[in-house]
């Protein structure tokens, strides 16, 4: 009896110490778990309010893009890895090129945010004087000792910073975003994933084969290829890496023999381009120094291109967009180019094996009609003193129609104008939209309508086009340029226009306007 009580007890103590050292254990994991639960969580935090992109190895292998050496960005004091991209000169290299700014290049960054950060930009590379931010902002601080300019961005945006450096202007693109929020499942068997670091696919690439419906671009990844997908449907290029393409010539530029070169519009020698697909989506990407047109829908249904950045500094014929196609959306981008920003529609390569080319659409170059164009948010910067932020047409067919433009901004001023039209073609362009604009300069609109300047079949118009809330930062008399008809079948009617503001005040009347016009445009005129 006295040896159970005392086992008992011993029993009863074991199982008090046992009891102890598990509550004690537990609270002490208790409070490890939480700690820690607490640095995940602030770090997540963390990454939440600001997201940088990793240096890119072996950076050398990419031709034309490299790190920057003019300019160098720390957000909230973390530091940013800056590119610098520029168009090679090739061996052929077209007269039109030979003074462009592409060669000297342009430096580019972007991360996301979800708080107010402070970016500090420094020159690198010797002295750096006349700071300068497009579109124009006050609110900037120049440390002259540090070579430094200081500013702060509350919501995201896109713009350009550009100062002389060791006396010569550069410029710095900086894409500040929203976090992403769309990024597929590594390991899926229909996306190809590509991690940070250079992956090389080469010129005319397909990717969309084999069961491939997404190509994402990490951000810290550098895509060298040019892509060119024809009957596609329901596909993605998405993430925040780069396309580079300075190693594409331009066609015009493909062979010692001029007899066997390409030409401009040949959709082998295309930045991106899509051809009679739908449900295309192209989400977040930047490309950079393309050997023409950097990107192309043409035909296609139904096409997304939100927070896209085109960076220009490559070929000449370096337009943006081309939106040959019906239900289309570009929102939230950056478009530089030394030519047309983004033009709304016009003739493509049909891919039907012909080298026959005809200005008429009816043979390897052809035209569709389109319809449902919405651009918004957008800013459009021109380069080498060339093309329109929205060109029309270059010689369309069919007809456009149900055009949007709307909270844009247009950086510079250019030998055409913010809108703008070279119609040679048979398209009847109608019912468009302009609203909440922004110009730092005055060119309004240089539209033509006609064949006799322009090749094409003939007989396209323009009517119906409403310009409201548009604020110029130039005089009265300084904006305008041109709108010209040729005759009453390829004419100009029902341009109307609604609170033009310029640094003299509001537009009251249409003669105000330093705009050459003919008999053949008609119903130009003032709204309330």
């Amino acid at each position: 009896m006295g040896n159970k009580l005392f086992k008992t007890r011993i029993d009863n103590s074991q199982l008090k110490r046992v009891s102890s050292l598990v509550v004690i254990g537990l609270f002490c994991f208790f409070i490890t778990t939480s700690f820690e639960k607490n640095k995940i969580d602030n770090s997540v935090k963390k990454d939440q309010k600001i997201t940088l992109y990793p240096a890119v190895k072996n950076l050398d292998k990419v031709k034309g893009l490299s790190e920057s050496t003019n300019f160098d960005l720390t957000v909230d004091g973390l530091n940013a890895f800056v590119y610098h991209t520029r168009e090679i000169a090739d061996k052929y290299e077209h007269v039109k090129q030979l003074k462009s700014v592409s060669y000297d290049g342009v430096s580019y960054v972007n991360f996301s945010m979800t708080k107010s950060v402070t970016l500090e930009v420094s020159g690198l590379n010797g002295k750096v004087s006349n700071w300068k931010i497009l579109p124009e902002r006050k609110e900037f601080v120049i440390n002259e000792s540090k070579n430094s300019l200081t500013l702060t961005l509350n919501t995201p945006e896109k713009f350009v910073v550009t100062a002389i450096v060791n006396g010569k202007e550069q410029s710095f693109i900086i894409s500040a975003e929203k976090p992403e929020t769309n990024i597929p499942i590594k390991g899926d068997k229909g996306v190809l994933y590509l991690e940070p670091g250079v992956h090389q696919y080469g010129q005319a690439w397909d990717p969309f084969v084999n069961g491939i419906h997404t190509v994402y671009v990490a951000g810290g990844a550098v895509l060298e290829a040019t892509i060119k997908a024809n009957n596609k449907k329901n596909v993605k290029i998405l993430g925040r890496g780069i396309i580079s393409q300075s190693f594409v010539t331009h066609a015009e530029e493909s062979s010692p023999n001029k007899n066997e070169r390409e030409e401009e519009w040949d959709a082998d020698w295309l930045g991106v381009v899509f051809i009679d697909s739908d449900n295309v989506e192209i989400d977040g990407v930047a490309i950079t120094s393309s050997p023409s047109y950097q990107l192309e829908v043409a035909n296609c249904k139904n096409v997304k291109i939100n927070n896209v950045k085109l960076c220009g500094y490559g070929e000449h014929n370096n337009d943006g967009i081309h939106a040959y196609s019906t239900n289309v959306l570009v929102d939230d981008s950056f478009i530089a180019s030394n030519d047309d920003r983004i033009c709304i529609t016009g003739l493509y390569d049909k891919e039907n094996g012909s080298t026959n080319i005809q200005w008429d659409g009816s043979n390897e170059l052809t035209g569709v009609s389109i319809s449902n164009i919405k651009i918004k948010n957008v800013v459009f910067w021109g380069l080498d003193n060339n093309g329109a932020d929205i060109m029309l047409t270059w010689n369309g067919k069919g007809y456009a129609k149900d055009i949007m433009v709307e909270d844009v901004v247009s950086l510079t001023a250019t030998n055409k104008a913010f809108v703008a039209a070279r119609h040679g073609g048979s398209a009847d362009i109608h019912d468009l939209i302009f609203r909440n604009v922004k110009l730092l300069h005055g060119n309004l609109f240089d539209i033509e309508i006609g064949e006799s300047n322009y090749q094409g079949e003939g007989g396209g118009k323009l009517r119906n086009m409403l310009l409201e809330n548009i604020t110029v930062d130039a005089k009265m008399n300084d904006i305008g340029k041109q709108l010209l008809g040729e005759n009453k079948n390829s004419n100009i009617d029902g341009i109307k226009l609604k609170n033009i503001k310029s640094n003299d005040g509001v537009l009251t009347d249409v003669n105000q306007l330093k705009l050459k016009t003919n008999e053949f445009v008609t119903n130009l005129k003032m709204i309330k």
